[in-house]
């Protein structure tokens, strides 16, 4: 039973990372289109 909240928890760690860098990415574009917009 302890083998499968392991897998879950590195499934969601790696998601999470994921998710994290697309919205570090997201973040950056719309602070550099907020700068260009001033």
């Amino acid at each position: 039973m302890l083998h499968v909240p392991i897998l879950f928890l590195t499934y969601l760690n790696g998601n999470t990372s994921l998710i994290l860098n697309m919205l570090s990415m997201t973040y950056n574009k719309t602070q550099n289109i907020s700068y260009a917009a001033q």
